[in-house]
């Protein structure tokens, strides 16, 4: 059962960063990167891949550092 929830995470990680293309400011790309990562994070902490799981969470702090810095502009 986790490992079907971990592909149905991975699907809405597929389907997030085709809708980040869509949008036309950084803001939007960002938060839409955010949420893909959060889902990241759930299905490798769920297969157990701690590693690929820190990876994703370094990501997401890149993106919210990212997304903090363009607000402060």
């Amino acid at each position: 059962m986790v490992f079907y929830i971990a592909q149905i995470c991975g699907i809405l990680i597929m389907i997030c960063n085709v809708i980040s293309v869509q949008f036309k400011t950084k803001d939007k790309v960002l938060i839409c990167f955010v949420i893909a990562n959060l889902f990241g994070i759930a299905q490798y902490f769920l297969l157990n891949a701690i590693t690929a799981a820190v990876v994703y969470i370094i990501s997401t702090i890149r993106c919210v550092v990212f997304y903090y810095y363009e607000k402060k502009d």
